[in-house]
């Protein structure tokens, strides 16, 4: 196992995961709602939201293993695919899909591309 899944599959994962997903509709309202605000463009915020933060720091998260989450999360896995993309669409023709939060903020892949020149644009439904 690599220390990355290591360190983001303990216990307190678990019990923050059980939390936070008590039924399958739920899983579908968040997705649904999350996506739906990728699209209308209402979320610049990349990252754990209220819900998210309070159900990470009952499960026994301080704050600073939140932001570190965050970090491995999002950040790292965002700069470690720019290379990668880059090479791909290079080559041309490649239509590339990620979770919304990849997508958003200053750190996020759209903007990483834009600062490097590449043209970006949101679809929406």
């Amino acid at each position: 196992m690599t220390r990355f899944v290591v360190e983001l599959l303990d216990l307190r994962m678990l019990k923050v995961t059980i939390m936070g997903t008590p039924d399958r509709a739920s899983l579908e309202r968040d997705a649904v709602a999350d996506l739906s605000e990728y699209c209308a463009g209402t979320d610049d915020n990349p990252g754990m939201d209220a819900r998210t933060t309070k159900h990470l720091k009952a499960g026994g998260y301080t704050d600073a293993e939140i932001v570190r989450l965050d970090e491995r999360l999002l950040d790292d896995r965002n700069r470690a695919w720019i290379p990668k993309l880059e090479v791909l669409l290079a080559k041309g023709g490649v239509f590339v899909v990620v979770g919304a939060d990849h997508l958003i903020g200053a750190r996020g892949v759209i903007a990483t591309l834009a600062a490097k020149g590449y043209k970006t644009s949101r679809i929406a439904p």
